[in-house]
Parts: C-alpha cells; structure tokens; sequence
C-alpha cells in the first residue's frame, strides 16, 4: 500500500491571507533584486504561461511592472505578452498568457525587457513529450468501486521520471472531504494497482457521499532561467488527467 495523505479542502481564509508580502514597483529595483519563478503548464492543445516576480526572494514582495516594460513569451512561433492577474485569496499576482498549441520538443522563451536597467531575455524550457494514455481515454469519466485496484498505462516515449498525483473528493450534504497523494517514480509507461481506498485517512466520508476521483501523471522538466535574475527557475509540467466516478462505501 502506497504511504496516505489527508488534505481537507476547508482552510480558513484568514489563514490563507497571511501568506505574500505585498507589492512594490519595479521601478525601484535592479534586474539582479528580482526573483523569477517561471511555471509553464501544457495539456492537450494548449499552453498557459505563469511567471511570478518578487522582490527578497520567493516569499517575498510582488513586482509589478512599469507601462514600458515588457514581459512576453516565445512558443510555437508566435508572440504574446503576459499580463498582470491576481491571482486567487490575494496571495500573490503572477503575469500570465497562454498558447493554443502544444508541440513537444519546441522551445519557450520567455523574455524581460526593461528600458532602464538590464534586460533578461533568456530564459527557456523544451516542451517534454505529451502523455498519451492507453488504457483509458481522458476524455470519459470511469466508474470505479472505492477499492478496486487499477492499472493505468500510457505510450512510453520518454526517459526520466514522472509525477503522478492521485486525488478523492467525497461530498455529503454540505461537508466535502478531499484526500491527495502524490509521488516521483520512474516512468516506466505504467502505474499499477492503486486504489482510491488507499488516500483514505481517519477522517473518512460520510457513508451516503458522492465521491469523484482523479489521477494526473506529469513530466515536469527545468530549463534554464536567464543569469540576471536574482535566482529563481523556470519549469514545465507537460501532464494529462483522468477521472473516475468512485463508489464509495465504508471498509
């Protein structure tokens, strides 16, 4: 049996606002006072492109840009400038843009300009092959009892290793529980006999619950983040996602 977590979806807001350190204008800071944190997710046909600047490292304040600097992504041959968003709980602002095109082996750039100090424009990632399920379609929602062991396979075309997330949410009424594993294994174009019992802990469901699954499996693949940057990275999760309708029933 594979090692348990329990996350419950309810955290107080008030814990979750204490988290983030403000903002601070970008015209008060060199290129080397910024710390970059680059996330590119891509799933089927498309690419979203979040990048996250602070100032005093990863916690710290959040930057946000003048009206004459750019901020832009390169991919698939095309251009898109990312823009400001806040993001949710207030936590932190990233700038952001997507890609309707998903190619594997393509490079992203991502590009600062600044007009009044150094720029930082190389920054890049390589796409990693896409996860193509064989055993299952993702496109259909698989009904599965709360104990049934299964096996997942994928086309093995890559070398390395993967990430697979495993998840339970169980609704009763107005009280939800959700229950998360996740782990880095070899990918061997298998994952086998798990089962939804297994993320299960002393806080069980309601007998009566309604309960939805979900396993994701991720490459996930750094790529080089430009030197002029006050350290930080810059990372790609090429992932697909399949869902399962979870009879649940207490063990």
């Amino acid at each position: 049996m594979k090692p348990k977590l329990l996350l419950l979806t309810a955290l107080p807001a008030v814990l979750l606002s204490a988290c983030g350190g403000g903002t601070v204008d970008s015209s008060d800071l060199k290129t080397e006072g910024i710390h970059a944190t680059i996330r590119i997710y891509a799933v089927g046909n498309k690419t979203d492109v979040d990048v996250r600047l602070t100032a005093g490292g990863p916690n710290g304040s959040d930057v946000e840009l003048t009206s004459d600097e750019l901020l832009y992504a390169t991919a698939y041959g095309n251009i898109q400038k990312l823009e400001r968003e806040p993001q949710a709980f207030g936590l932190f602002d990233s700038y952001i843009t997507s890609f309707t095109d998903n190619i594997p082996g393509e490079t992203i750039d991502i590009i600062f300009m600044r007009p009044n100090d150094a720029d930082a424009p190389e920054s890049y990632v390589v796409v990693p092959p896409k996860v193509n399920f064989v055993s299952h379609s993702p496109t259909t929602k698989h009904s599965v009892s709360i104990d049934e062991d299964i096996n997942v396979s994928w086309e093995k075309n890559y070398s390395g290793s993967i990430t697979v997330n495993t998840g339970l949410s169980c609704t009763y009424m107005s009280t939800s529980n959700s229950y998360y594993f996740e782990e880095e294994i070899t990918d061997t174009g298998s994952y086998n006999s798990f089962n939804f019992a297994e993320l299960l802990d002393n806080e069980l469901p309601h007998e009566d619950s309604s309960c939805s699954g979900k396993l994701r499996v991720s490459r996930i693949v750094e790529g080089v983040l430009d030197s002029h940057y006050d350290g930080g990275n810059i990372k790609i999760e090429q992932y697909a996602e399949l869902e399962f309708n979870v009879d649940y029933y207490p063990l």
